[in-house]
């Protein structure tokens, strides 16, 4: 999930959608884009077509509220999920190389479970369970970053949790 706000424009959309698309081995299986900016629509796919290989499912969501944080684009975006993970990053991020390829390691190779891995600055990077989001309510009332937080303290499941800096500093 990308989420383009005000201050954003389809060349930093195109930096981060490449970005993400830099992997070794895992590619994303789609890419939604929340439109929460002055950008056109139009602009916004017309590109997408030409940076986005034709094998991956592509979504352009445009948001119709006046100011919608970005937990209720996430929740926008949220409609468009499969089952399994997703990943959130505000436009204009440059995500590292081969990330996926270091969670798919993770939970595919290594055999740990991750429901959660906390974002950098606050979105960047936030990647949690479908599922999850879904039993949450999503970022209703209020984040999911708080509201995980508040049930991995309570529960003590810190072990289901890593930050963003820990996944990309890995080997």
């Amino acid at each position: 999930i990308i989420v383009a706000n005000k201050k954003s424009s389809v060349a930093k959309i195109e930096k981060t959608v490449k970005a993400s698309l830099n992997q070794s081995e895992v590619l994303p299986d789609y890419i939604v884009i929340v439109n929460n900016s002055d950008i056109t629509h139009h602009d916004i796919i017309f590109r997408m077509h030409d940076v986005i290989p034709e094998d991956t499912v592509f979504y352009a969501i445009q948001v119709r509220e006046e100011k919608a944080t970005i937990g209720q684009c996430v929740d926008m975006a949220f409609n468009q999920a499969k089952n399994g993970y997703y990943i959130v990053f505000l436009a204009g991020y440059e995500p590292p190389p081969n990330f996926l390829d270091k969670i798919n390691n993770r939970i595919n190779e290594e055999l740990n479970s991750i429901i959660f891995i906390e974002p950098q600055q606050k979105w960047n990077g936030l990647f949690i369970q479908c599922s999850t989001h879904k039993l949450l309510g999503g970022n209703q009332e209020r984040t999911l970053l708080k509201k995980i937080s508040e049930i991995v303290e309570e529960e003590d499941m810190e072990h289901l949790v890593i930050s963003w800096k820990d996944l990309n500093d890995s080997a």
